[in-house]
């Protein structure tokens, strides 16, 4: 079991397999990201580019960028 922090509350996190719900899919995790990056917990994100390309490394899927510099 995993434990999660909303608020005050804490609630009991199940790990699910994503194969099983075909709604929640890469992309759609992107775009959930995407929309609100402070849900990842890392501080204050603003994005800055979504699949950018790298020449010879791939696809980045997500680019972040703390808003203290």
């Amino acid at each position: 079991m995993y434990w999660g922090v909303v608020g005050v509350r804490l609630i009991n996190l199940k790990k699910v397999s994503l194969k099983r719900i075909p709604r929640i899919n890469e992309k759609w995790i992107q775009e959930q990201i995407s929309s609100d990056p402070s849900m990842l917990g890392l501080g204050d994100l603003i994005l800055k580019d979504i699949e950018r390309n790298h020449r010879g490394a791939g696809r980045l899927d997500l680019l972040l960028q703390d808003l203290i510099l």
